[in-house]
């Protein structure tokens, strides 16, 4: 019975983290979910990726995480970077590439 509610509890706080800190690619869009609002980035509008790591304050969950600059200041209203973690950093920038060849991988 332990085991079991040690389960449902660890499920339970990764389905958590993946509405507070989660992204998904839907056809030509990165689904950035920030607080459980989604907010839809064209990803032909993506300038380049940069894997990243530090402490600074910002919405993604983890310190392993990959930078997305845009090339319109439109996009965000900013030029700051969106910043996500998905947990694996190169396939996540692959399946980006795989939509918008044009992205640049920074390293």
């Amino acid at each position: 019975m332990r085991y079991f509610l040690n389960f449902v509890q660890r499920e339970y706080r990764e389905y958590l983290l993946d509405i507070l800190d989660g992204y998904e690619i839907e056809g030509k869009n990165l689904v950035v979910y920030m607080l459980f609002r989604p907010t839809r980035l064209p990803i032909d509008k993506i300038k380049s990726v940069k894997k990243t790591t530090g402490i600074l304050s910002t919405a993604a969950m983890s310190t392993k995480r990959v930078s997305i600059s845009f090339t319109d200041r439109s996009v965000l209203k900013s030029f700051a970077p969106v910043e996500i973690s998905p947990k694996d950093r190169d396939g996540f920038m692959a399946q980006l590439k795989l939509v918008n060849p044009n992205i640049e991988v920074l390293s």
